[in-house]
């Protein structure tokens, strides 16, 4: 089961500092991206940062011997957002890897299916994947129009295990339902989950049929957040 480190701060230079300390021994890293309406906390959420501070990063990196080229982690984004189709295109262009939508903002905005949205990315814009969140309380139904479709089926869904926003709250116990009702009826898809992650749940998330685990507070709040993270990856 992969682990990856996640990221949840407001101001762009600690988003930084621990984009430095997750690559020295991750390969991943997760941004928790929110607007303050979709949840009610807002977090840094400016895709331009990353432009400019990762390719000076990338040089001064390859200069030191043994450390991991900090233009080459893998980033994934969950989009928090009212209205994610307005900013997922300055994401894709900043070079992330994957970017996750909330299931309820595409529903509160009448999104019935992601076509448009892939549809307008694919042109002239590097290879990422798209993948859906959902909250603790929504229904895993509501995901199976998304990832049954014929054309562009949604194959990597994230279960948040706390409500969206704020980081360090306890792991709700009914996600684990979910992930095994997709991994028996959906065995194709990947699935993610996040929030509330220490080494008891994420044994428990395991045993579920997870891929992989997103952790923040557990590895942030260890004084050796390297060790927080092989000690999650053991499991």
């Amino acid at each position: 089961m992969l682990v990856i480190p996640a990221i949840n701060e407001t101001e762009f230079s600690e988003v930084l500092e621990k984009i430095n300390i997750v690559s020295k021994f991750s390969r991943w890293v997760h941004l928790d991206v929110v607007d303050g309406k979709f949840a009610p906390n807002i977090t840094w959420n400016n895709p331009k940062d990353l432009i400019s501070n990762f390719l000076r990063q990338s040089r001064e990196s390859s200069t030191k011997s043994g450390q991991f080229p900090i233009s080459k982690l893998n980033i994934e984004v969950h989009l928090m957002a009212e209205n994610p189709e307005a900013a997922i295109k300055n994401w894709v262009s900043a070079g992330v890897k994957r970017i996750i939508i909330s299931l309820e903002a595409l529903l509160n905005i009448g999104k019935s299916d992601l076509t448009n949205i892939t549809q307008f990315l694919e042109v002239g814009l590097p290879k990422f994947e798209i993948g859906l969140a959902i909250n603790p309380e929504t229904p895993v139904e509501n995901l199976i129009p998304f990832i049954s479709i014929n054309q562009r089926p949604i194959k990597f869904v994230l279960v948040l295990g706390v409500d969206p926003g704020l980081a360090g709250q306890k792991f709700k116990d009914n996600i684990l339902e979910k992930i095994k009702f997709l991994k028996t009826y959906y065995p194709g898809v990947i699935i993610e989950a996040d929030g509330g992650i220490n080494p008891e749940t994420a044994k428990l998330i395991k045993e579920a049929g997870a891929d992989i685990i997103v952790s923040a507070s557990y590895i942030w709040e260890n004084q050796n957040p390297e060790r927080a993270y092989q000690e999650l990856a053991a499991i």
